[in-house]
């Protein structure tokens, strides 16, 4: 099947993690990621979902599991200062200039590799509004 690309919008939260924590409850409580035996019961949990999908994935941001400082498997790191003035033109990005070049995101996940993820804290009127999630996984 391949890698795949996944994106996600979350209301701002400073406490990253516990933003990425219930997103990841609300993507899997939605059903919206990759199921290898969709005809079979719906897992119980995320857990059990990533079990059953073994090293296929979710192909979804159930496949990352906290934030870190830094890319690295597993976790979403943050998009630096200067690297989404680098993609986006700005260290404060609103929505619309991110999902007017989301091919920079795509971008940004390729060269941090797969099994990963990032997020971007995105403004609005200059104040932090929403975090934007985004990564690459799925085998």
């Amino acid at each position: 099947m391949g890698a795949s690309v996944w994106r996600y919008w979350a209301p701002f939260d400073d406490d990253v993690a516990s933003a990425l924590g219930t997103l990841r409850e609300e993507v899997f409580r939605s059903g919206a990621y990759y199921r290898v035996n969709p005809g079979d019961p719906p897992p119980g949990s995320i857990g059990q979902a990533l079990e059953l999908n073994g090293e296929s994935g979710t192909h979804s941001i159930l496949d990352v599991f906290s934030v870190s400082p830094y890319p690295q498997l597993g976790t979403v790191a943050p998009v630096s200062p200067d690297e989404s003035t680098r993609l986006f033109g700005t260290d404060r990005p609103t929505r619309e200039q991110v999902e007017a070049n989301v091919s920079a995101s795509d971008a940004l996940s390729a060269s941090r590799g797969p099994w990963s993820g990032s997020y971007l804290v995105t403004f609005e009127e200059g104040t932090p509004h929403e975090l934007f999630f985004f990564g690459i996984s799925g085998d």
